[in-house]
């Protein structure tokens, strides 16, 4: 994997996370790298809402600081199922 690009993937996942950590909003968290397609998505499941954030940057194949933002919000009810689903419960 291309340390530069991981790297900059790492930095954007620790930002996005340390907004909800600030407000001090009990949050669960992962991300996944896809080097292939040149993109990173966020997951961000707040607990005490019942919700999910899902943000997804796109990076410029060419110019990795061409970067691309798209946040998605899963409302109350939907996170509880994806929820079971990636906890097997």
């Amino acid at each position: 994997m291309n340390v530069n690009f991981e790297q900059m993937c790492k930095e954007l996942y620790q930002k996005e996370v340390a907004r909800f950590e600030e407000a001090d909003i009990d949050i669960k968290h992962d991300y996944i790298i896809h080097e292939n397609i040149h993109s990173l998505d966020i997951f961000i499941l707040i607990a005490d809402l019942g919700s999910m954030a899902f943000i997804k940057y796109s990076f410029n194949k060419n110019n990795l600081e061409d970067v691309k933002r798209k946040e998605h919000i899963i409302s109350p009810g939907s996170a509880n199922v994806l929820k079971r689903l990636l906890t097997n419960e």
